[in-house]
């Protein structure tokens, strides 16, 4: 993290949204730390359950720490947390923390809120928490088959009342609705679909909603780190030698991410991490010297593409 935090623009970036998120990560074998535990494409194979931290708009990852498979999305993330914020403190402006329901306890919400920080926070739809949604009546239609509204909501075990903003979606009118059914009313709600989040921001419901859709960067960031630089392999037997390998690839994602955001047009920013492998990565070269030293000769064809592979390398150097 350190050679990372000293070859990024953070004048750049300014301010973002920090996100947290988990993912399962198959494993076959006998390796440390690898337990069954909630693994919905392959259910009862041993995994490991690794936290990840994101800058949100920015797709930088921040931190990754292994855990067993049959641990909870919010195991350690209190530490976790800590660590994260003590990282990316003091580089840049903070705009608050995003993450999902399996982070939703009051334990993390006292933690942010402690740090004078802004959250949205998915909130799991325990049944006090339905009933809330099902006998609220105040809704305000943003589209056909979409309503937003909110309200003020108290668990029985913790502190005070906390802000809920809640989505609700015809099936009917909106064939791709996302969200969870009313399990305790499943007959009167079987038409929608509902999103709840828990946040301390004053702002308008819609805005809620639309910054908390942004998590989506940080699927596709884990989608990218999955498929194009092969996260679930390079399984050790030793659970922190498996970790040390995680954080390889959080270096490596990094250092792409520093390459496609300086050097790269604005059209090419967005690329896959596969995409720019084959046409900057993958080429045919020959380190050899002469007189003057030492020379690295590429083998690029296209006119094209060898102008332009030459202006990036005149820009890095």
């Amino acid at each position: 993290w350190n050679y990372i935090k000293t070859i990024v623009d953070w004048g750049r970036i300014q301010s973002d949204w920090l996100s947290f998120d988990s993912t399962v990560v198959t494993r076959y074998g006998k390796q440390e730390g690898a337990q069954k535990g909630y693994n919905p494409n392959k259910k009862g194979r041993p995994s490991h359950h690794p936290l990840l931290a994101f800058l949100n708009e920015s797709r930088m990852v921040l931190n990754i720490w292994n855990r067993s498979g049959n641990t909870s999305s919010s195991n350690n993330i209190i530490a976790f947390f800590e660590s994260v914020y003590a990282r990316i403190k003091g580089l840049i402006t903070i705009k608050g923390v995003l993450a999902d329901a399996g982070f939703y306890n009051k334990e993390l919400i006292q933690t942010i809120e402690s740090k004078k920080l802004k959250y949205i926070i998915t909130a799991k739809l325990y049944y006090t928490l339905q009933r809330e949604i099902y006998d609220h009546d105040e809704w305000l239609q943003i589209e056909p088959g979409l309503w937003i509204s909110e309200f003020e909501f108290k668990h029985e075990e913790w502190k005070k009342s906390l802000r809920y903003v809640v989505v609700r979606q015809s099936i009917k009118q909106r064939k791709q609705a996302l969200g969870k059914q009313l399990r305790l009313f499943e007959i009167e709600t079987e038409h929608y679909r509902y999103g709840c989040w828990v946040t301390n921001m004053d702002t308008d419901p819609l805005d809620v909603w639309r910054t908390i859709r942004g998590r989506s960067n940080d699927e596709n960031t884990i989608k990218e780190f999955k498929e194009d630089l092969a996260f679930c392999g390079f399984s050790m037997n030793s659970f922190y030698a498996t970790e040390v390998a995680m954080l390889i690839r959080l270096l490596l994602y990094n250092l792409l991410l520093v390459f496609r955001t300086t050097f790269l047009p604005e059209s090419e920013r967005n690329q896959r991490i596969s995409t720019l492998r084959f046409k900057y990565f993958i080429i045919p070269a020959h380190l050899g010297r002469d007189s003057s030293g030492r020379w690295l000769r590429l083998s690029v064809f296209p006119t094209k593409l060898k102008t332009k592979l030459q202006a990036i390398l005149d820009s890095i150097s």
